[in-house]
């Protein structure tokens, strides 16, 4: 989490100038991270290719959640 509120903050307040007139505008982020709570030694998924394809499924539906409910948010989700 540390690492994503630090990339959303970098994006959030830098300031983009947009043609020769000096305006500029700012950008926001969005942003879904899945975490996985196991030990080094603990179990293993058997399907690796269906376990990434998980990640990635619960990945994108936090990223959604986070556009869906304000933007420029954080939504994280802890895979067991």
């Amino acid at each position: 989490d540390f690492i994503a509120e630090r990339i959303k903050e970098a994006v959030q307040f830098n300031r983009m100038s947009v043609g020769d007139d000096g305006l500029s505008v700012s950008v926001t982020i969005s942003i879904g991270i899945v975490s996985i709570d196991t030990l080094r030694d603990g179990p293993k998924p058997e399907d690796t290719k269906k376990f990434i394809d998980l990640l990635f499924e619960e990945a994108d539906s936090a990223l959604y959640e986070a556009k869906y409910s304000g933007r420029n948010r954080i939504v994280t989700r802890m895979l067991a």
